[in-house]
């Protein structure tokens, strides 16, 4: 199970008490309900665990927030394989067994039909799993930033590193890049090249591109098998 770091409250932070995920939603998020009777969309939570749950926004109808403590795991929670896992924004499930995550999008295409496109009683075939869980991509681009996003993993840790960034960008974030030693969506021979020309570039002290100011030597990079 993925540690979870539980830091000193802010003021005014907002923490929701044994929050139960009961069912997956989209785009990876768990979905819980708050005593007030208000949906709670949580990242990277799984149904089945009890969750204290820093809230990170707040609707009218919804809580949006974060994992602030896993109370009780659920059953169907596993290891994720990649270190950058819950940081970066390219895998959602990897901490749940691959015929889950195929049963949970089965499960999101029927409630996509049904729920927003008014469709009755679909009736749809099972999806056909891959054959590769890893590796099987094809193509990826990645991302250079001059300044990287640190996760709270980096933070607490003190130790200081450059801050020039090849990587994905966070969840939700245009202009914050995570720095990414290793991905298990495209073949291995991606990590080499990509790593190599982040080491190239840092030995030649090449800027890395900053998108609020526009400028920078290296932008981006895409490796396709």
């Amino acid at each position: 199970m993925k540690t979870v770091y539980i830091y000193a409250m802010a003021k005014n932070m907002l923490i929701l008490e044994n929050i139960r995920i009961e069912k997956p939603g989209s785009r990876g998020k768990g979905i819980g309900y708050a005593k007030d009777g208000k949906v709670v969309f949580v990242p990277y939570a799984v149904p089945g665990d009890l969750l204290h749950v820093r809230v990170i926004g707040k609707k009218k109808r919804h809580y949006e927030g974060k994992i602030h403590e896993i109370i009780e795991a659920s059953e169907l929670r596993t290891e994720a394989l990649c270190s950058h896992f819950g940081n970066c924004g390219g895998c959602k499930w990897q901490h749940v067994p691959y015929p889950t995550q195929i049963e949970w999008k089965q499960g999101e295409v029927k409630d996509h039909l049904e729920r927003i496109g008014g469709f009755k009683d679909t009736s749809i075939e099972p999806i056909m799993g891959s054959q590769k869980e890893f590796h099987y991509r094809n193509k990826m681009e990645y991302s250079f930033k001059e300044g990287r996003w640190l996760t709270d993993e980096e933070i607490a840790s003190g130790i200081e590193m450059d801050r020039r960034a090849l990587g994905f960008h966070a969840p939700g974030r245009w202009d914050r890049v995570i720095d990414i030693e290793k991905c298990y969506l495209q073949d291995e021979r991606a990590d080499e090249l990509r790593n190599y020309a982040r080491n190239l570039a840092l030995e030649m002290d090449m800027s890395f591109y900053e998108p609020r100011e526009k400028k920078g030597e290296l932008r981006s990079m895409m490796i396709r098998n």
